[in-house]
């Protein structure tokens, strides 16, 4: 998955654009890692009533990745 970061003012709590392998593009929205509240665009999200997804995973993932022990 390639992960967009649309809001780079704002390093975490941010925007993000996840393009999948089937090219579908997602919106990914991060607002609090502690308590696990996100948002995504995708049905899953919508339906799955887990508050996370394939996609959150995805810009979590490289947020960890990115920021190192900021993290």
């Amino acid at each position: 998955m390639q992960v967009t970061h649309l809001t780079p003012a704002h390093p975490l709590f941010s925007d993000f654009r996840v393009q999948s392998g089937t090219s579908q593009t997602y919106t990914v929205q991060i607002h609090d890692v502690r308590q696990r509240i996100f948002a995504c665009s995708c049905m899953d999200f919508r339906i799955n009533s887990l508050g996370t997804c394939k996609h959150v995973e995805a810009v979590l993932w490289q947020l960890q990745k990115r920021l190192g022990k900021t993290w």
